[in-house]
């Protein structure tokens, strides 16, 4: 007995939220003309109308329909108005000088010169062509149309869609998105007022300055000045080239991370590198590449191409001015430096050279140690053996031996 009172108390319920609904469905389908400064019934080809002229107001779906004047097509149920036309629902505004409403399918079509569609937060979308259903709060635009948010940043596209309800416009179909630095031209975008967080789809490219990058999807979160590029990442600037399966760029303080397949290219320097992570510090000049990193540097003179090949667990390289760099480090650096641009065999030569001299002078010593005067002589002839011949004096007054021939007298000494 108790369980068919609760059953039917339920069932009571039930029906109570049905009809509550059903009732508040039908109030909200109906229009109401809220007040005009002048109404009249008026026919036109047969069709009856009603006029409303001056401040006509309407109230359908919740929603607001402001102008200046009305035709209220009763048997139609359309409502054409021009003039300062305003559709307004939950702070949502659009605006244009004429609209066509169809009341059965809680469509605004509005056609102009100008039609704008300005949110709660000061976001400001402008096209010529759009329609918004009353019902479901979203709005269609077609034939271009260009959203400029509250902070300046400008998106354009062909085609597009705004969610009030999810605060998102989407645009399709030549995308363009402009910002103070940054331009991205994308297939599609999925833009969150509410997050400050745009998507971006397939066809991703993006310039800044000279330098450019494309990718094939992305994301841009404005609170944090991030932006996040995936699937096939490149970047090309005028002297460097870079690939990598996805990258974050954080415009704020101009760094960089790489990850997945990261492969670097700088032709000014001739090096190349490749690993599965980087990270770029513009502030500190500074470059850290992991997982697997390596670096190949390739260096010219002439005909001559040398190849350095550097690997590790963890590569970094980083720019500190020379004065804040210890003395001991500079000297160091130096020295590895004159190691590093030694020639291998010059230098064998040199040291060769330099032990045949050390080894003569210790067989000097050791004779002048055992016998004194055979080392003064053993000097006295090395000196005699390298003494030019041309500073010896001859026969002839004033010349030197040098100069004669040995086997004949030369032609001129009867002259002395």
């Amino acid at each position: 007995m108790l369980a068919r009172r609760l059953a039917y108390s339920l069932l009571l319920l039930l029906l109570s939220f049905s009809l509550s609904a059903q009732n508040t469905e039908r109030k909200d389908s109906l229009v109401r003309l809220l007040g005009c400064d002048e109404l009249q019934q008026v026919e036109e080809y047969g069709v009856n109308y009603r006029k409303a002229l001056g401040h006509a107001r309407f109230e359908h779906n919740s929603t607001l329909l402001v102008c200046d004047t009305a035709l209220w097509n009763v048997n139609m149920n359309v409502i054409n108005a021009f003039g300062n036309v305003q559709i307004i629902q939950n702070n949502t505004v659009l605006s244009s000088e004429s609209l066509d409403y169809l009341i059965d399918e809680n469509l605004a079509r509005f056609r102009g010169a100008l039609v704008q569609l300005r949110d709660k937060d000061g976001n400001t979308l402008r096209t010529t062509d759009l329609d918004y259903n009353t019902k479901d709060s979203v709005a269609v635009f077609r034939n271009g149309g260009a959203l400029r948010d509250k902070d300046g940043q400008v998106i354009e596209s062909d085609d597009g869609h705004y969610y009030s309800k999810l605060k998102t416009f989407s645009f399709t179909k030549n995308v363009n998105m402009y910002t103070d630095s940054i331009f991205v031209k994308t297939d599609d975008l999925d833009y969150n007022t509410g997050t400050n967080i745009a998507i971006f789809g397939t066809g991703t490219s993006a310039w800044r300055d000279n330098n450019m990058l494309s990718s094939q999807a992305g994301v841009y979160d404005r609170n944090q000045e991030k932006f996040t590029f995936t699937k096939n990442v490149h970047i090309l600037t005028e002297s460097q080239e870079a690939w990598a399966d996805t990258l974050l760029y954080y415009r704020g303080p101009n760094n960089v991370e790489m990850f997945g397949h990261v492969e670097l290219l700088d032709t000014t320097r001739n090096v190349a590198a490749v690993a599965g992570y980087m990270q770029y510090i513009d502030s500190l000049s500074f470059i850290k590449l992991t997982r697997e990193p390596a670096v190949i540097a390739i260096s010219e003179q002439g005909e001559k191409r040398d190849t350095a090949f550097i690997g590790a667990d963890t590569l970094i390289l980083r720019t500190i001015p020379k004065c804040d760099v210890a003395k001991y480090e500079i000297d160091a650096s130096l020295t590895r430096l004159k190691e590093i641009n030694v020639d291998p065999v010059t230098e064998y030569r040199r040291k060769a050279a330099e032990a045949a001299k050390a080894a003569e002078e210790e067989a000097r010593k050791k004779l002048e140690e055992e016998d004194p005067n055979a080392a003064m002589a053993s000097d006295k002839g090395a000196s005699s053996a390298a003494k030019p011949v041309g500073n010896q004096t001859g026969g002839a007054i004033g010349k030197p031996m040098g100069s004669r021939r040995q086997s004949l007298p030369a032609p001129w000494d009867d002259f002395y």
